[in-house]
């Protein structure tokens, strides 16, 4: 499967058909499956096994389980799993003081948020580490099993982060 996100916030994955092929696909929209994923345009996707990770224009980060039909093996459902940065991860944060971070002259906010698009997404080698970054110029590791905030690098960069990669010997 292929799959691509678009500014009007659908996630679509697409059965690729070989080349070699004798059917004709090229204007056949029956191979795909479609998702309205949140409030802003879908910036990046990163997959990980039967997991899809997509980063929004609203700030957020969207888990979700990828499964296929047992009839059809040619549609995907997608069930959304979490949001990013989870309930548990800001209730567990809020309380204490020193895990709040300013963020403009008068307000604050934990240092899980992302606080401006999230614009790129990239997983560790044994897909543990999903890193992720933002036009807010941090760039903040969490945990795929749990979806966990483990870390977030305050002014990574002077101005907003667009791209995100992560080599084959774990250096970001």
């Amino acid at each position: 499967f292929l799959y691509t996100g678009s500014s009007d916030r659908e996630i679509r994955s697409w059965n690729r058909i070989p080349e070699n092929s004798s059917t004709d696909n090229s204007n056949n929209n029956n191979n795909n499956s479609t998702v309205l994923a949140g409030k802003g345009a879908v910036k990046s996707l990163v997959i990980q096994s039967n997991k899809l990770f997509s980063a929004h224009q609203d700030n957020k980060i969207r888990a979700w389980k990828i499964s296929t039909n047992d009839d059809d093996h040619h549609h995907q459902k997608y069930t959304h799993v979490a949001t990013l940065p989870t309930l548990g991860d800001r209730a567990s944060k809020i309380l204490i003081p020193k895990n709040k971070v300013q963020i403009r002259r008068h307000k604050k906010c934990t240092w899980v948020h992302h606080v401006d698009t999230v614009s790129a997404l990239a997983l560790s080698k044994d897909g543990a580490l999903l890193y992720s970054v933002s036009w807010d110029r941090t760039l903040k590791i969490w945990k795929t099993k749990d979806f966990t905030c483990l870390e977030s690098l305050a002014n990574a960069h002077d101005d907003a982060i667009n791209a995100v990669a992560v080599s084959y010997d774990g250096c970001v």
